[in-house]
């Protein structure tokens, strides 16, 4: 499925990616029904967040870091909230592996 409305999240400054706070694009998702609060909430298959940076990739002022895929208007204080959610700073980050470790048997 495919949502009605998508709105695209830009990056307030210039510099290198050094996190998403992904705490505040989960409660967005949720709030688009991406996910539920309750049993009986109705799931929108269609909504979601993609993001289109990660850590340690640079942006400039402007760029879209994020697109949100909804069919629900997006309350305000949600959209500010995930507005704010990548913190940028100017100088490269050293970034973690995702595979720390493979256990073998």
């Amino acid at each position: 499925p495919m949502a009605g409305s998508t709105t695209s999240l830009v990056s307030r400054g210039a510099g290198y990616v050094e996190r998403v706070n992904a705490s505040a694009i989960a409660k967005l998702a949720i709030a688009l029904g991406v996910g539920r609060t309750h049993p009986s909430d109705k799931l929108d298959l269609s909504a979601g967040v993609e993001l289109q940076v990660e850590p340690g990739d640079h942006v400039q002022q402007g760029d879209v870091w994020a697109v949100v895929h909804h069919n629900r208007d997006i309350p305000p204080h949600l959209l500010e909230s995930a507005e704010a959610a990548i913190t940028i700073t100017q100088d490269q980050t050293r970034v973690l592996p995702r595979i720390t470790r493979i256990m073998l048997n």
